[in-house]
C-alpha cells in the first residue's frame, strides 16, 4: 500500500496500516534523531511525539504527487529537532552539562533555518551540483540526500574511500561559500553544523 492510502486508513483510526506505516519509517528517522540529539531518549520521547502525532492528525499529512510521505515526514521529524535545541537554548541549567554545551555551541545557529528563504537555497545547491562533476554530484547525493556512509557511497560508485572524502569536501566547500557570501554565516563549524539540517529539510 502507499503511504496516502495508509493514511487514508489512519483517518479512519485503523490501526493495523499505522503499523505498517510505523514500520515504513521509524527506523530511519529515529536513526537521524538520535543522531543528531545524541541522546536515545531525547530521541524517543521527539519520535513518540511525532508519532502520536501522525495518529492524530493524519490529514494534515501531504503525500507527494507519487502517494508517498517520506518527504513531508521527514520535515516534520527535523522541526522536531529543531524546536528540540530551540528549547535547550532557554534552559540556563544546562550550561554546566557537557554533552548539552557542546550540542549547543555547534547547533547555535540552527534557527536560521526558521529566516531563511528555502526555496531559493534549494534552487542555489540544485545549481551548484549541476555545475560539479558528475561524481562529485552523485557523491553529495548519496552521502547527504541518501544519508549513505562513506564506505557504503565507495563501493557503489566502485571508487576509494579517498575520493568520496574529496567529493565531499569539494561539494561542501561550494556550497559553504556560496551561503556565506549570501547570509553572512562566516563561521565554518556552525556552517558545517547547519548544512545537514539545511539539506534534511530541503530533501523534498
Amino acid at each position: 500500500m502507499s503511504d496516502l492510502e495508509l493514511l487514508e486508513c489512519i483517518k479512519k483510526k485503523d490501526s493495523k496500516a499505522f503499523g505498517i506505516l510505523y514500520s515504513r519509517y521509524h527506523r530511519i528517522f529515529f536513526g537521524w534523531v538520535q543522531s543528531r540529539t545524541s541522546d536515545w531518549d531525547v530521541a524517543s520521547d521527539l519520535m513518540q511525539e511525532f508519532w502520536t502525532a501522525v495518529w492524530l492528525k493524519p490529514d494534515e499529512i501531504q503525500p507527494d504527487n507519487e502517494g508517498s510521505a517520506k518527504n513531508y515526514l521527514k520535515r516534520n521529524v527535523t522541526l522536531r529537532v529543531l524546536r528540540h535545541f530551540h528549547k535547550l537554548c532557554n534552559k540556563a541549567e544546562i550550561t554546566n552539562d557537557a554533552l548539552a554545551s557542546e550540542q549547543l555551541e555547534s547547533l547555535t545557529y540552527s534557527h536560521v533555518a526558521e529566516d531563511l528563504n528555502v526555496k531559493e537555497i534549494h534552487q542555489i545547491i540544485d545549481r551548484l551540483l549541476q555545475a560539479m562533476p558528475i561524481i562529485t554530484r552523485r557523491i553529495y547525493e548519496l552521502r547527504y540526500l541518501e544519508s549513505r556512509s562513506i564506505k557504503e557511497t565507495a563501493e557503489m560508485l566502485s571508487i576509494s574511500e579517498g575520493t568520496v572524502r574529496n567529493g565531499t569536501s569539494a561539494a561542501l566547500r561550494s556550497i559553504r561559500k556560496e551561503l556565506t557570501l549570501l547570509y553572512g554565516i562566516s563561521e565554518p563549524d556552525k556552517l558545517k553544523a547547519l548544512l545537514p539540517l539545511l539539506i534534511f529539510l530541503l530533501d523534498q
